[in-house]
């Protein structure tokens, strides 16, 4: 016999048989949908406290390892953490849509890489501005951003964007 265990028999079965095992499980949740909900939640709930005092502990045991690491991926998902900022934001004032990198990618090809209103060059220090404010019940669709220099948007703050056009001059 070429395995010793079962554990052995079952971790090669699992491996020689992974996508067949994969789709038999995706089936069954999606046949058992609030059942398996209700299994995730009930688990969540039973083992939270384990998972906290396990993260806990690696932190305290790894904490340099792991500011380490937290600031290469800050460095790296710059962008990424921006936009969930802004996504999570909008669902704190209850404001419909989110946005993703490629959203705002396809705005600054679309504004030429420079500021809406006074269209000096934002060479990557654009302030990503929802046309009609979060406040004032705008939405985080990518139809209500534009990319802004940092003078002009801390200027419009939450104005009415036809307002703000006339006081720059660009609207009679």
């Amino acid at each position: 016999m070429p395995y010793s265990s079962p554990e052995k028999r079952r971790e090669a079965y699992a491996t020689k048989c992974r996508d067949g095992i994969l789709a038999a499980n995706a089936a069954w949740q999606a046949a058992n949908a609030e059942k398996y909900k209700a299994s995730q939640a009930s688990h969540y709930i039973e083992n939270r406290e384990k998972k906290l005092a396990y993260q806990r502990a690696y932190y305290a045991a790894n904490k340099e390892r792991v500011q380490e690491y937290k600031a290469g991926y800050h460095v790296q998902n710059r962008e990424i953490l921006r936009v969930d900022y802004r996504n999570k934001k909008a669902r704190r004032k209850s404001a419909e849509g989110k946005h993703t990198i490629e959203d705002i990618a396809r705005i600054r090809r679309l504004q030429g890489g420079k500021c809406a209103y006074c269209r000096i060059s934002l060479k990557g220090s654009e302030h990503v501005d929802h046309i009609t404010a979060l406040v004032n019940g705008g939405t985080n669709w990518p139809n209500n951003l534009q990319l802004l220099c940092e003078p002009c948007n801390l200027a419009k703050h939450a104005k009415d964007p036809i307002v703000f056009a006339q006081q720059r001059g660009l609207l009679l």
